[in-house]
């Protein structure tokens, strides 16, 4: 509560006393809300009077305590300042450079103890930029914030620490209470990138955030990153709603949202058309910096995937990967449905992953569960386990319907150590090919059918078993 408001409400509360006071009796007090009855005595005059100065000094605490409840929910939020980009020189007219006026307004809005940076209508050339603690940078509906497409832009220069061996479009590092949101669209113009040949760590990511806390992405388009778009390192407390991210299918390692030693995230109302991961959660090569990281509690839930390469588990899972919940999305047209993939140099375990209410058409593999990425051997013999031999236990697929499918599933652990306790609960699939099963344990009930137009539902090899509950 701001300090006038508080100072009028305890002056109201004390005039009603007042009145009650000085006034005969009978008396009909009604100010502000509040209404005072009392008999018509002298001597009651002040007994109720008394009872009055109890009520005014009362209430005055309870407004004492309301006001500095709401300062302090101030001080946890960013604060209401708006810094709009044009007043800090940018002319948003596509072609001529935004990127030092963008800075000066976030670099601006952090120093006043945080806000908004509004990106107005128009289309902002920019090279990258530095999100601070405290800020949202809304890009309004009508705008857009455009990556520049020279490749020296994304130099790391001195004195900036980033995670990748380039810049991101928009980076963040041990930030806290961060936003992007607006309706507008950031264009990561990574078709430059993508010819050059390089692996997906030297293309710069569209928005990287290191070490975050308290962060929300919402409602705002993303598209044509020169690698991945939207990605999360270390961080946890991640709201990411009614994103809408595209990419040319063919476009390489454009994942849409990936989290790799993340936790405690829930993506919503997401619709993901890339030409890799629509959604990614990575637990890879523990640091010696913080090897307790790993990536759990996640949830993604109520979105669409179109192309792309699915909701994916791996590669890296050393770390370790639990608590991962997925329901109500449909996939069309991706290349896989639910994938869980690994190998004996960068496994882990993975465990108490929920699927739930899922359908896809048109999707090639709806299942794939594997510790042999990125390719299969026909047989294998043990090796010795270590911390990175690839381990699945507790995974439920719940509700699942697929059509059109070239191959049902495939479910093959390494032999060392069987995957265990996967159940496939009211699946639905229909195929050319049924579902591979070895080195693992897979029960099927709640009327699951895997329908194939050519050999066996489920195809059992080397240590494989399927269970009818």
């Amino acid at each position: 509560m701001p300090i006038a408001s508080m100072k009028e409400a305890i002056s109201n509360i004390t005039s009603i006393y007042l009145n009650v006071k000085e006034k005969d009796f009978p008396l009909n007090v009604s100010q502000k809300g509040i209404t005072v009855m009392l008999n018509n005595t002298h001597t009651m005059r002040w007994r109720y009077s008394y009872r009055m100065l109890a009520i005014v000094i009362g209430a005055a605490m309870i407004v004492f305590f309301v006001a500095g409840m709401t300062t302090i929910g101030h001080k946890a939020h960013a604060a209401t300042t708006i810094c709009n980009v044009k007043s800090f020189g940018a002319v948003g007219n596509g072609t001529t450079k935004d990127t030092a006026a963008i800075q000066k307004a976030i670099d601006s809005c952090a120093s006043s103890g945080g806000g908004t940076v509004e990106v107005p209508t128009g289309k902002y050339l920019s090279a990258p930029l530095y999100l601070k603690s405290n800020i949202t940078l809304q890009v309004d509906t009508g705008a857009t914030l455009d990556a520049s497409k020279t490749l020296s832009d994304y130099t790391i220069p001195a004195g900036v620490t980033v995670k990748e061996p380039v810049l991101a479009f928009i980076n963040g590092y041990k930030l806290s209470n961060v936003g992007i949101t607006g309706g507008g669209l950031i264009n990561g113009e990574g078709s430059v990138w993508w010819s050059t040949g390089k692996a997906a760590h030297d293309r710069p990511r569209l928005i990287e955030l290191a070490y975050a806390t308290t962060v929300t992405v919402s409602n705002i388009n993303l598209e044509n990153a020169g690698s991945m778009h939207l990605f999360f390192f270390g961080s946890s407390g991640i709201s990411v709603d009614n994103v809408t991210i595209t990419a040319p299918s063919s476009s390489p390692n454009t994942d849409g949202i990936d989290f790799s030693y993340s936790s405690n995230a829930i993506v919503n109302h997401c619709n993901v058309d890339s030409g890799d991961d629509d959604v990614a959660i990575v637990s890879g090569i523990a640091e010696s910096s913080a090897p307790e990281l790993g990536a759990s509690n996640i949830t993604v839930e109520n979105c669409n995937f179109k192309h792309g390469h699915g909701l994916s588990i791996g590669s890296g899972t050393t770390g370790g990967i639990h608590d991962i919940t997925a329901s109500n999305i449909t996939f069309n047209g991706t290349t896989n449905g639910l994938r869980i993939k690994s190998n004996r140099t960068v496994g882990g375990a993975v465990y108490n992953v929920t699927y739930s209410n899922l359908t896809m058409t048109g999707v090639k593999t709806p299942l794939l569960f594997t510790g042999y990425y990125p390719s299969i051997p026909s047989s294998d013999s043990p090796q010795p386990i270590t911390n990175t031999t690839p381990y699945y236990h507790d995974i439920t697929v719940n509700n699942l319907v697929a059509t059109g499918a070239s191959t049902a599933g495939t479910i093959v652990g390494v032999p060392e150590e069987p995957f265990t306790a996967i159940t496939l609960n009211g699946v639905k699939i229909t195929s050319k090919k049924g579902i591979e099963v070895r080195n693992a344990t897979v029960t099927v009930k709640g009327g699951t059918t895997v329908t194939v137009s050519s050999g066996s539902a489920y195809i059992i090899e080397s240590q494989g078993k399927v269970i009818t509950a």
